[in-house]
């Protein structure tokens, strides 16, 4: 669940910065958005955005045609207590899901 949910988060990040005009903050908005409707908002998440693999804080030197990676990651401790019985996975485990798409 937690996996599916970073996934899902990082693919509507990526799809509100590929656009043209799209922004770091559209990215980080649709982020959240998920996270926020899983319940995870409060996981202490990031949120990492590379243009052709160089990690960037904008988007407005992205050209039609470049990798958009946007990777949404928290450790296991923060997301995954209500999860698992019996503590089978430590709790410092990051937990990612990533998404890569091309710029329009």
């Amino acid at each position: 669940y937690v996996r599916h949910t970073l996934d899902g988060a990082a693919r509507e990040g990526a799809r509100a910065g590929i656009v043209s005009g799209g922004t770091y903050a559209n990215v980080t908005t649709a982020v959240g958005n998920v996270m926020s409707a899983a319940k995870l908002s409060g996981s202490g998440y990031s949120t990492t955005v590379q243009d052709n693999g160089t990690t960037v804080a904008s988007l407005t030197s992205a050209n039609t045609g470049d990798t958009i990676t946007v990777t949404v990651s928290c450790t296991w401790s923060t997301v995954g207590s209500g999860f698992i019985l019996w503590n089978w996975i430590s709790g410092s485990k990051t937990v990612s899901g990533s998404v890569v798409m091309r710029h329009e």
